[in-house]
């Protein structure tokens, strides 16, 4: 189940991103909204990536504002970062499926990928945003406060 999963999801973004008709654009907005519908939805499944994007999502970040834009770099400061530590099989697919989108934006620019930084900034900065709203978004729902103790009120006619 897994895997097909995760080959769907390769497929819907791939699907995205190579169509081939010049007309079709895809936004940061885009970007963002996938990511955070995907991470959301996955994390209902499989909750225990949980820490491991929490802590993966602010390398993102820093990488979005900073100049390791190339996603080798960015996966390598994931690697080097805190999130290690909560490294799960869940939880790396899960990232690897929400980063596909902007690997596939730099693979479509090639060489030119590094004179795009501006532009392609936006877009690892809408990965972060997304998968941040994802884990916003499943986080669950507090419970109810318990109910009011049942109290009688005295009776004024006997």
């Amino acid at each position: 189940m897994k895997t097909k999963l995760s080959i769907l999801i390769g497929l819907a973004c791939g699907l995205a991103l190579f169509t081939g008709c010049s007309t079709v654009v895809l936004r940061p907005g885009n970007v963002e909204q996938g990511v955070s519908t995907g991470v959301s939805l996955a994390v209902v499944k499989y909750p225990e990536a949980i820490p491991y994007l929490q802590a993966a999502a602010p390398v993102i970040c820093s990488a979005a504002h900073g100049t390791n834009l190339a996603p080798a770099q960015v996966a390598a400061a994931i690697q080097e970062s805190d999130a290690a530590a909560f490294r799960n099989p869940n939880a790396v697919m899960i990232l690897n499926v929400a980063m596909s989108l902007y690997v596939g934006l730099w693979e479509r620019y090639g060489t030119k990928a590094v004179d795009k930084s501006d532009k392609l900034r936006s877009y690892l900065e809408a990965t972060c945003a997304g998968i941040t709203k994802g884990l916003i978004a499943a986080e669950p729902e507090p419970a109810p406060p318990p109910p009011a103790p049942a109290t009688e009120f005295p009776l004024l006619i006997p």
